[in-house]
């Protein structure tokens, strides 16, 4: 099976990162979703898609731990110079599933206030989002979510939008994308 960004493996998975030039692997991972497809501190992610490799999925998260470790110890690591690999550590030392404090939420959440994302990456967003497909399944898990809400949460959500006004520009956007899923629902009937 052929994964990518868009169609991650189920579960915990190891992936390599392989080199193009001899197609020896450069970096052993674990991960979870889109783990292998995303930016590493002091590690580049293939240009080459192609040079992602998951070797294993599906596995629960110890498992995956020491995959990862066997395969870094096999491989060996160039900083202690017992390999080819860039990986800093021996694996097994992830931190999924972290439980932050309040206190750590808080300072996070604080840091990022306000913060404004340039066009470019509000526009790689954008396009990340694009032509997904939502299944039933998930929209039925939405739907029974949405439903549950409690009136203490229903009336919270309607506070947080209210005084709120959108620009010209924004409401012309809304009233045409209303027109258009309309002409659509009227198109498949």
């Amino acid at each position: 099976m052929v994964f990518t960004s868009t169609n991650p493996p189920s579960g915990y998975y190891v992936y390599a990162y392989i080199r193009a030039s001899n197609l020896t692997p450069y970096y052993i991972g674990k991960g979870l979703g889109r783990r292998a497809w995303k930016k590493h501190e002091g590690v580049s992610i293939p240009n080459d898609k192609t040079k992602i490799i998951i070797i294993e999925y599906n596995l629960h998260e110890k498992v995956a731990h020491l995959y990862e470790i066997a395969l870094i110890w096999w491989y060996g690591r160039k900083d202690n110079r017992s390999g080819i690999l860039l990986n800093k550590t021996s694996g097994g030392d992830g931190s999924s599933g972290t439980v932050r404090t309040e206190e750590t939420r808080r300072k996070l959440r604080d840091a990022n206030i306000g913060k404004k994302l340039s066009e470019e990456h509000r526009a790689k967003i954008s396009a990340s989002h694009k032509g997904k497909i939502i299944s039933e399944e998930t929209r039925a898990k939405i739907r029974a979510i949405s439903s549950n809400r409690s009136a203490e949460t229903r009336a919270k959500i309607g506070a947080a939008g209210k005084g709120r006004k959108h620009s010209a520009e924004t409401r012309a956007k809304m009233i045409a994308t209303k027109k258009a899923r309309k002409a659509s629902i009227q198109a498949d009937k």
